[in-house]
C-alpha cells in the first residue's frame, strides 16, 4: 500500500549527464504485519526497464544507496532502509506466456495474483506460492519464500531465468548456465542488484482437496514427518495460548484420487492423531474438507497452489 501511493518516478532522459531524478523525500513505509517502520529519505518508483536502470545508474554515480521493495511483507523489514528504497510495484506487467515449455515471464513487480490469473486460460499454475496474493515475484524469490509441502521447494528455485539490473555491470541476463552466479542471483535479497524480470517455470493447473482439523501440540510433534509423507501440502497455524494448532493438509484431486478418497484418507489421519471415534472423526474429515481449483488465485485462508 505504501508503494502505491509514491508519486511515479520522472527520470531524466540524459543520465549520461547525472541529471536530476525526481523522487519523493521523507517517506514513511511500514511492512505488512506493522512490525517495522523507516522515514526513507528517498523513495524511488520506476514504471520500465529504462526508468530502472536510469536510477541504478544514478544512484551508483552519486553513492546512494537503495534497498529494492515488494509488498513489504518481511517481518524483518530486510527491504526497508533510511537512505533509500526502490519501490518496484509499477514494474508489474505479465510479459508472457510459453505454453510448451510451461512458463511465464514477468516484470518483478507482478503480484502473485495476477500471475495466476494471467497462467490460468493456459491450464497452467504456480507449484507453490504463499497464501497471501499481494506478495510480488521479485520479493517472493528474493527472499527463497517458501509455500507448503515437503517436495516441493521454495519460490527461488522455480526461477528459470532472470534479469538483474547491476550498479556497475549494467543489465544482466542471467539463466541456469551461468552457474553459481545465477543460483545465488534469484536468491539474492537485493545484494546482487535490482531483479527486474522473472521466468517462472509452472505446472498444469489441477484441484486440491483440503482438510483442515485441530490438534494438540504433542500431536503435531506425533505426527509430523508422517502427515510431511502423506499431504501434498501442510499447513500449520498455531491458536496461541490455546495449545491447540490448526491443521491444514491438501492433495491433488485426479482419476486416481478422488475427493471422497482424500476425505477418508484425511478421516483416518485426524482420527490417528487425535484419538478421536472413527465415526466421528470421518464426519469432522467431510465437513473440513473442500476442493478447490489450482489455477485460482490465492486466498489469505486457503493453500491454492
Amino acid at each position: 500500500a505504501a508503494a502505491a501511493a509514491t508519486p511515479v518516478l520522472a527520470v531524466a532522459a540524459d543520465i549520461a549527464a547525472d541529471a536530476s531524478v525526481a523522487v519523493a523525500t521523507d517517506f514513511e513505509l511500514r511492512n505488512w504485519s506493522d512490525t517495522h517502520a523507516v522515514c526513507a529519505a528517498k523513495c524511488f518508483q520506476p514504471s520500465s526497464q529504462a526508468e530502472l536502470e536510469a536510477v541504478v545508474a544514478a544512484c551508483h554515480a552519486r553513492g546512494q544507496r537503495v534497498r529494492p521493495l515488494g509488498s513489504g511483507l518481511s517481518p524483518n523489514g530486510i527491504a526497508f532502509s533510511a537512505e533509500g528504497v526502490l519501490a518496484m510495484g509499477q514494474l508489474d506487467r505479465v510479459i508472457g506466456v510459453d505454453v510448451e515449455k510451461m512458463q511465464v515471464t514477468v516484470e518483478a513487480g507482478a503480484r502473485l495474483v495476477d500471475v495466476v490469473r494471467a497462467i490460468r486460460p493456459h491450464g497452467l499454475t504456480l507449484a507453490n506460492f504463499a497464501s497471501i496474493s499481494e506478495q510480488q515475484v521479485g520479493g517472493v524469490s528474493q527472499v527463497s519464500a517458501h509455500g507448503t509441502g515437503a517436495r516441493l521447494p521454495p519460490m527461488d528455485m522455480h526461477v528459470v531465468a532472470l534479469k538483474l539490473v547491476t550498479p556497475a555491470l549494467g543489465t544482466l541476463h542471467l539463466t541456469p548456465a551461468d552457474g553459481l552466479l545465477f543460483d545465488l542471483a534469484r536468491a539474492g535479497l537485493g545484494l546482487f542488484g535490482i531483479v527486474s524480470e522473472v521466468t517462472l517455470q509452472c505446472v498444469r493447473a489441477h484441484r486440491l482437496a483440503e482438510h483442515t482439523f485441530v490438534a494438540t501440540h504433542d500431536q503435531v510433534r506425533a505426527n509430523h514427518l508422517k502427515w510431511l509423507r502423506e499431504a501434498h501440502h501442510l499447513k500449520y497455524m498455531v491458536l496461541p495460548f490455546t495449545g491447540k494448532i490448526v491443521v491444514v493438509m491438501s492433495n491433488i484431486v485426479n482419476e486416481n484420487n478422488s475427493a471422497t478418497t482424500i476425505a477418508a484418507a484425511a478421516a483416518a489421519a485426524e482420527a490417528a492423531a487425535t484419538g478421536a471415534a472413527e465415526a466421528g472423526a470421518a464426519e469432522a474429515a467431510v465437513e473440513g474438507t473442500t476442493v478447490a481449483d489450482s489455477a485460482a488465485a490465492p486466498s489469505s485462508t486457503a493453500t491454492a497452489t
